[in-house]
């Protein structure tokens, strides 16, 4: 065992359980903190953005989904929000084109994305 499978058990041994922030918690530490940009790094369809907004975020999202298909969605969901832009690429420390390698699960079957420096 590892890293956080380790600590869960260790906890779970303890009678104590490790839960993740709920979204509507992680949302009042975003306007706590006055958090005015969120990245969502791996966007698929929109989903964390739109959770995000259903909670009352309002400031900028960006998002970014290098799958075609996937990406297609996200672009419509963003397009009805001024605040939140949807870009068709993934993130990396330089300029490249990088070989894909994606699940076959649904409609995610690219094989070729475009990493732009972050």
């Amino acid at each position: 065992m590892r890293g956080i499978g380790r600590l869960n058990a260790l906890l779970r041994h303890a009678g104590l359980v490790l839960e993740p922030l709920p979204l509507s918690r992680l949302v009042e530490q975003l306007a706590y903190y006055k958090v005015d940009l969120v990245l969502d790094v791996g966007a698929a369809t929109g989903l964390y953005a739109l959770e995000l907004r259903q909670l009352g975020y309002a400031s900028s999202i960006v998002s970014f989904e290098p799958l075609r298909s996937s990406f297609s969605k996200l672009q419509a969901a963003s397009a009805v929000d001024e605040e939140w832009t949807a870009c068709n690429f993934a993130l990396g420390d330089m300029s490249e084109e990088k070989q894909l390698h994606v699940a076959g699960n649904g409609d995610m079957q690219q094989s070729v994305a475009h990493v732009a420096a972050s």
